[in-house]
């Protein structure tokens, strides 16, 4: 077989602090060895090794770019003054030959006698014949020139250079590393600029489908005739962005193929961090940021000349008289060196040495990710320990006024020096906030949100936490009256940190970036665990925590925690939900109450409303069960029961719209606010609570209401004179109707909060929930799912399993009164039982002395969770075995409506084959879709005999849509050879692994085949299939209409296939690949 030559492109990925990238003719081959790198402090400090980029080696498969300076850049391609476009025929001049693909406006045409080239020809049709006046010819290393263009009547003749192959063509036959995709993301971005600058045009259409390479492999943006016709302005940061979408065609191409919608990578864990770096950057920079063409937001290109010679760019450093001596004889120089005149000297610091740096580790910290590796140096003045602490908080505040601090560092300083009563320097950093912010400030300290200030200030030793903190955002959150369960919710973030490191020496070590990487995981799910091992054994996580031992300590106490690790990023991400609820429910209370929320909730209880010493616990929209319980428990319980039901309503009564859910439009707000707010009444008067504004509600009918409104609309009084009688009539009649018309819907689904496919974005597992997962979980929001909480053991957590954690992160958690299981708890939900008779559980609240009176959900070191016992594994391997044995196949949450089959065993595959059967187990005899499973229920009855693969089975018939192992007896050619001379099927033949899927042609099958392929796609692999007697190689588009032509697909992992191989060596090395796994 053919084989794509290895490339190991010396190209750095760009990312969002480094928009940079080097290519090889950039940096000699002599000089690719990690350099012994310095941080020149003053002296000129680093540690080797710190920073290090890995440069790989010589060869290469796509050839530099040439490197360009900005002015060759922008006056490459100048418009020109006379008219480009000719009026008339291409044909004249231009000899067409062949047409491409198969919409007829694009062809190969030969180009005249004096330049007989092999040009591109598109056609395009126009409905001005002034649009032309915006096309000229291109010039640019990286756009695909355009060379020519002719008018005839109303279509446009474009003659391009012709290019050779096309990135998603590249894409689906060659594995593309790291150093290729950067390249490519590079060039792309020039081409841009390009556009952008000279052209003075925005580029239209998706940029994955139109970069192409040419033969000596420079990558060009091509059809930028159809954004010149256009005559669209740049817009620099959408354009940016498509460079991101991209790069998500070429990580995640299955993803992209079922949501062509989404902005971001689904599984960052598989993927490279610079990356996902850069193609978060894209979202928010313009292509100059990215680039750096111009003044980056994190600094000018000269700015290591000016670390090197301005004083206010040096950074104060603590080291001891011994580390000192260590350093320089390490670095081979004198302590002398270090007190001479003129350019500091550079001081290398050994692995194990650390240097506490007083002010300026933002600055070092962007430039870590910004500068060249050979310029990762920064100019320090090293002091002793020793200092006293004022002397100390002197340094460290002495150039401080001329940086910009976040609201964090600030908040910090202050409660810092307030509990030191160093009141100078409390003002010095009041100062430095809005007098708006200084007034959110005072607002803490005064009594009804001191339990907020102390939630807060119990966090103050965890410096990394601090970089969240929004104190604008604040002011809303007072706002609410809950300042019991926003300390509730930040006493919850000190003590999962608390936990986790322990030793109150490492709290210091705790820094923003694990902060960042730890925030929403569950590793309770064997995804996250997994992931969470990967960087812990890296060290990308709490790199300053050097000690071996002391790691796996702290690794094996975030694995035993459950829910979301939780962090000030979660806090103000979740308080948007919580605002939405409360928002709510005030429609119960009379306006301007000055108590909190839940004191105003426990005025207007009434337990003489219910019968002494019992509580009705709400199981469904009319359905509740009789407890036993106490006064208290009944008026806490009943609080909660509200809530939850704002959770199910919460669009409709508070006019907040659920997130844009992935490959679907931005949802409306749909329901009637009378309706529902007439429920909620009537559900807080059946549950204990009365007031005015209740039974106001609760009297109003709103069907009749919602008909006078609709009467109103239909015949306006400003256009119509109204029968008021009559019309009083017609809306008692309607609202009658409307109560026969409909009975509300009862779900009799199994909550579940654990899935062995869906992976929740970060994005989506904080805050509002996103519109199809609103709706998916929105039955299950009653108290008896939200306190039996234990998932199944699977590989992710579920968008109710989010909720629910957001729920208890405000709320706690309780063990339910009941003389009886509520109902039989399936695979996703059983009892987690707490100890009921403690004063916490009724009111979990922080008191003004920071204690916290209720740990929620948090593990402690001695209790391990989950049906599973979970040990520090000694491998990654060990953990996803540990998660998901003896896991039936699951549902996701977007997918609730499928039934668990515990009878189907769990094949004996790797892990990706059991994740992708799992999933697909329950839609064996299943329709297209969820939304139209009822279509076809009846075609389920002739599904019910599973027809035979020829070739891949002889006399047995195997289950359709589950993957099984190819016979060892059977050759894979053989299989094909007999199995194609009789397709009445679609098969999937994996050659590494040597198993096969098949699935019927009918229509309903669709969803199942395409589901399987692009989850395939995801894994880098691609698809082929055999056209007569040649191989011919496919991306995952249009993958159902491949498969129905060729009716036997082979998959696997990209070893470089070309088009044109023969059927016979194809096979013969499909057989050799079978005898290896073998």
């Amino acid at each position: 077989m053919s084989q794509l030559p290895t490339d190991h492109r010396c190209t750095v990925f760009p990312t969002s602090a480094d928009p940079r990238t080097v290519a090889h003719r950039e940096l000699p081959i002599e000089s690719r060895s990690p350099p012994e790198q310095s941080l020149q402090y003053e002296k000129h400090i680093t540690k080797p090794g710190a920073w290090n980029e890995n440069v790989p080696g010589s060869s290469s498969f796509f050839p530099s770019p040439e490197k360009r300076s900005l002015e060759e850049d922008r006056h490459s391609g100048k418009r020109q003054a006379i008219t480009f476009c000719k009026t008339s025929s291409p044909w004249a001049i231009y000899k067409r030959f062949v047409a491409l693909g198969t919409s007829g406006t694009t062809y190969l045409a030969q180009g005249p006698a004096s330049s007989p080239d092999i040009v591109v020809c598109r056609e395009e049709r126009i409905s001005e014949a002034d649009m032309t006046r915006n096309l000229i010819t291109t010039s640019h290393p990286n756009v695909v020139q355009l060379r020519d263009a002719f008018s005839d009547f109303n279509i446009i003749y474009m003659i391009y250079e012709r290019m050779e192959i096309s990135l998603p063509r590249l894409r689906s036959n060659a594995q593309l590393e790291k150093f290729h995709v950067a390249t490519i993301c590079k060039e792309v971005l020039h081409g841009l600029l390009y556009i952008h600058r000279d052209l003075n045009v925005a580029y239209a259409g998706l940029l994955y489908e139109n970069v192409f390479l040419d033969l000596s492999g420079s990558v060009k943006i091509g059809n930028i005739g159809t954004a010149l016709i256009a005559g669209n302005k740049t817009q620099y940061r959408s354009n940016a962005r498509s460079v991101g979408i991209l790069l998500l065609y070429v990580m995640q191409p299955g993803t992209m193929c079922r949501h062509p919608d989404e902005t971001s990578v689904c599984h960052p864990e598989k993927w490279d961090s610079t990356m996902v770096q850069f193609q978060k950057a894209t979202e928010t920079s313009s292509i100059e940021e990215i680039l750096n063409v111009s003044e980056s937001r994190y600094g000018r290109s000269s700015e290591g000349c000016m670390r090197l010679h301005d004083p206010e760019h040096y950074v104060p450093g603590l080291i001891s008289s011994e580390e000192l001596t260590r350093a320089v004889s390490y670095s081979k120089i004198r302590r002398l060196d270090l007190m001479q005149d003129g350019e500091p000297p550079i001081l290398n610091v050994p692995d194990n040495l650390k240097i506490r740096v007083l002010h300026g580790e933002h600055r070092m910290r962007a430039a870590e990710r910004f500068l060249e590796p050979r310029e990762k140096w920064w100019v320090v003045t090293l002091y002793t320990p020793q200092l006293g602490e004022s002397i100390k908080d002197a340094i460290q505040e002495e150039y401080s006024h001329q940086l910009k601090f976040t609201d964090g560092e600030i908040y910090r300083n202050i409660r810092l020096h307030t509990s030191r009563r160093d009141t100078c320097r409390v003002k010095k950093w009041e100062a430095r906030l809005s007098s708006s912010k200084r007034d959110v400030l005072s607002s803490l300290d005064k009594k009804p949100n001191r339990s907020i200030r102390d939630g807060f200030n119990k966090s103050l030793p965890f410096s990394g936490l601090w970089d969240a903190l929004k104190i604008g955002s604040l002011k809303r959150i007072l706002s609410l009256h809950c300042p019991e369960e926003f300390a509730h919710y930040l006493f919850r973030v000190y003590e999962i940190w608390e936990f986790i490191m322990q030793d109150l020496h490492l709290f210091s070590l705790l820094d923003p970036q694990t902060i960042n990487q730890l925030e929403t995981l569950t590793p309770e799910a064997s995804h996250d665990a997994l992931l969470i091992t990967k960087m812990m054994d890296k060290g990308e996580i709490l790199p300053a925590v050097e000690d071996s031992v002391i790691r796996e300590e702290i690794k094996a106490r975030i694995l035993r925690h459950r829910g979301r690790i939780l962090s000030f990023n979660t806090f103000f991400d979740d308080w948007k939900y919580m605002e939405a609820l409360v928002k709510s429910l005030r429609h119960l209370l009379p306006s301007g109450f000055q108590g909190s929320l839940r004191d105003e909730f426990s005025s207007i209880f009434r337990s003489d409303s219910l019968s002494p010493g019992r509580i009705k616990i709400q199981t469904g929209e009319h359905r509740y069960r009789i407890e036993r319980s106490s006064p208290d428990q009944q008026k806490w319980l009943s609080y909660l029961m509200m809530f939850l039901a704002a959770m199910r309503d919460f669009p409709v009564l508070s006019q907040t719209a659920p997130r844009k859910s992935r490959g679907e439009e931005k949802p409306s707000i749909g329901g009637s606010p009378d309706e529902r707010l007439s429920y909620l009444a009537q559900l807080a008067i059946e549950i204990g609570f009365k007031s005015e504004e209740i039974d106001h509600l609760v009297a109003a009918d709103p069907d009749l209401a919602a008909a006078r409104s609709f009467l109103r609309r239909s015949r306006p009084l400003d256009r119509y004179e109204i029968d008021e009688r009559h019309a009083l009539v017609l809306s008692r009649h309607i609202a009658g109707e409307i109560k026969l018309l409909a009975t509300p819907l009862s779900g009799n689904l199994y909550p579940e909060f654990s899935s062995q496919l869906d992976n929740i974005p970060k994005q989506f597992r904080s805050g509002i929930p996103d519109n199809r997962s609103y709706k998916n979980d929105r039955e299950h929001l009653y108290l008896d799912v939200i306190y039996n909480y234990n998932p199944y053991p699977r590989s992710h957590l579920t968008s109710l399993a989010f909720q629910r954690d957001i729920f208890v992160s405000y709320f706690g958690t309780m063990t339910l009164p009941q003389s009886s299981p509520p109902h039989e708890s399936p695979p996703g939900g059983s009892d987690d039982r707490r100890d009921p008779s403690s004063q916490e559980a009724a009111y979990p609240f922080s008191n003004e002395n920071g204690n916290s009176v209720d740990r929620g959900d948090l593990c402690q070191p001695s209790t391990i969770h989950g049906s599973v016992p979970l040990t520090t594994p000694d491998d990654a391997n060990s953990i996803s075995e540990a998660r998901t044995v003896a896991s039936p196949a699951g549902s996701s949450n977007y997918e609730a409506y499928h039934s668990e089959c515990p009878s189907r065993p769990m094949s004996d595959f790797p892990q990706y084959l059991r994740s992708i059967e799992a999933a697909m187990w329950p839609h064996s005899q299943r329709s297209e879709s969820p939304q139209v499973e009822a279509k076809y229920d009846n075609i389920h009855s002739q599904l019910e005999l599973d027809p035979l693969a020829p070739g891949f089975e002889q006399s047995l018939a195997k289950t359709m849509n589950v993957f099984h192992s190819l016979d060892s007896s059977i050759r894979p050619s053989d299989a094909a050879k007999a199995f194609l001379s009789a397709p009445d099927l679609i098969v999937v033949f994996l050659w590494n692994e040597a198993t096969y899927i098949k699935f019927r042609q009918l229509s309903g099958q669709r969803w199942v085949f395409e589901e399987v392929m692009n989850l395939l796609a995801d894994r880098d692999y691609c698809f082929i299939w055999i056209d007569g007697e040649k191989v011919v190689v496919n991306d995952v588009n249009d993958i159902w209409a491949i498969g129905q032509e060729a009716r036997l697909v082979f998959a696997g992992p990209k070893i470089g296939y070309m088009d044109e191989e023969s059927k016979e060596s194809f096979l013969n090395w499909v057989d050799d690949m079978a005898i290896r796994e073998i």
